[in-house]
């Protein structure tokens, strides 16, 4: 785990960053992709550390900049390596996706501040702990979706039978749509779960639903792009499947940095209400 702002490694859990006392749980900095050297736009009154002086306008993004999330990691001298070697780490069964959903926390956390360069590189420790964080509310989310959704069916064959077609049809159908509604809901999540460092934001309805019915253009540019980015992981097929070793991880790393402006975007309510005292200079 790294800070959002210095980029010193930070432990486990930590609150704030030991070297400057920034929030690890809040980016204080603006996306900003759009400066060659990855440098932000930050104000002079942000730089004095006081985030009540950012204008609304310095600190929020519109759209996603998909330009820059495709780009990015080539701008790092290591990237081919880090690519073959989450590859590899692909290979390792549970354990190796775990890792691979760490990297892309680092990845995304460091698009959502506007520090996405040089990438992080690779702590098969660190990573682990930090994806199964994520990736045991998500799959908790799913399973009681599944759940819920496996009554209805069980009812409906027990009390009726399978001579109704049409109802076991309509049933079906009903089910279905719900367990896709749901697992786009919670999908759309993840970017704002990662960048918050919130998981139990699968659990919170409220807290969701505001943010996807908020961002709802913006999530359709993500799933779609991040269909792209599927696309992209599997062009390696093409040299015997070996290549997907190279190519989904090329893909993974795109898909992350999208999701790290997606996240930001998701999350500017919460960083506008939620600012910790200790970041405000007000009394806690």
């Amino acid at each position: 785990m790294y800070c959002v702002k210095c980029g010193k490694k930070m432990e486990h859990e930590a609150k704030y960053c030991s070297a400057c006392g920034a929030s690890a749980y809040l980016p204080r900095l603006p996306i900003s992709a759009t400066l060659p050297d990855n440098k932000c736009l930050i104000s002079a009154q942000e730089e004095s550390g006081d985030p009540r002086s950012i204008s609304n306008q310095d600190i929020s993004l519109n759209t996603i900049d998909a330009g820059r999330s495709f780009s990015f990691m080539f701008k790092d001298e290591s990237w081919a390596g880090i690519a073959i070697v989450l590859g590899l780490i692909m290979l390792i069964p549970i354990a190796g996706s775990v890792v691979l959903f760490g990297y892309f926390v680092e990845v995304a956390r460091g698009a959502a501040c506007g520090k996405d360069l040089p990438l992080p590189r690779i702590s098969f420790g660190d990573q682990f702990l930090s994806g199964i964080r994520f990736l045991i509310p998500y799959s908790l989310a799913n399973i009681i979706v599944l759940s819920i959704a496996a009554v209805p069916v069980a009812l409906g064959v027990k009390l009726l039978g399978l001579e109704s077609e049409i109802f076991a049809i309509v049933l079906f159908v009903i089910v279905g749509l719900f367990i896709i509604v749901a697992f786009l809901y919670f999908l759309c999540l993840v970017p704002m779960a990662v960048v918050a460092d919130d998981p139990s934001i699968f659990f919170n309805f409220s807290k969701g639903r505001e943010a996807v019915g908020r961002n709802a253009g913006n999530l359709i540019v993500f799933i779609m792009l991040s269909i792209v980015c599927g696309a992209i992981g599997s062009l390696g097929a093409a040299a015997c499947y070996v290549g997907l070793l190279f190519t989904m991880p090329i893909g993974y790393i795109i898909k992350a940095h999208i999701a790290g402006q997606m996240g930001w975007l998701m999350i500017q309510p919460i960083r506008k209400n939620e600012i910790p005292p200790h970041e405000t200079g007000e009394p806690a």
